[in-house]
């Protein structure tokens, strides 16, 4: 079963799967980072040449690739689970957790990181977060099966993604129990 993690661009889905992926001693796998190996340059600069839909088709190999894996950490991008393909392929494999927080904090997140190329034509990055959430929120909550809230709780980035770690491991302890609880007769005997 792998955990794959969805949310709003600068929800921490890279930096807390990361640290996830090592807690459970499993590989980590980013679907941005692998659509920018396969198209061999960082996204922002492929969609301003091509546009979002070539993107979007590059993103949903990388994602039928993933849907293959076992036992890994997935993190998508913003968008990559608000498409029903997507979804399809890449849910059957795991447990979904979505990662919540406030718009306008992500807003001022994000305008600390590197440029992002604009998804609507809302006058600013805070707005623009805030009508993404409303338009995103309800498949996003549609699709997961899991819910963490992300929101930051100190000035400590790193103690906050370890508490967010511990939270997320609570919360999946019922699917690791799922998945380590195999009946005696189906296991392979030495």
């Amino acid at each position: 079963m792998n955990f794959i993690l969805i949310g709003m661009r600068g929800s921490g889905k890279t930096s807390l799967g990361k640290r996830l992926a090592a807690s459970l001693r499993r590989p980590f796998f980013d679907t941005d980072q692998l659509v920018e190996q396969q198209i061999g340059e960082p996204i922002p600069a492929y969609v301003a040449k091509v546009g979002w839909e070539p993107f979007r088709e590059v993103e949903h190999q990388v994602i039928c690739r993933l849907a293959q894996q076992c036992e890994a950490v997935i993190s998508t991008g913003g968008g990559a689970l608000t498409y029903d393909r997507n979804v399809e392929v890449l849910k059957p494999s795991g447990v979904v957790v979505l990662l919540v927080a406030d718009p306008v904090m992500l807003a001022r997140r994000l305008e600390r990181s590197y440029p992002r190329p604009p998804l609507t034509q809302e006058p600013s990055l805070e707005a623009e977060m805030c009508a993404l959430w409303r338009q995103r929120e309800p498949i996003y909550r549609r699709v997961c099966d899991v819910v963490l809230g992300v929101d930051a709780q100190s000035d400590d980035e790193e103690a906050d993604y370890q508490a967010k770690v511990s939270d997320l491991l609570i919360l999946l302890r019922p699917f690791l129990a799922r998945e380590l609880a195999l009946p005696w007769h189906t296991q392979q005997l030495p």
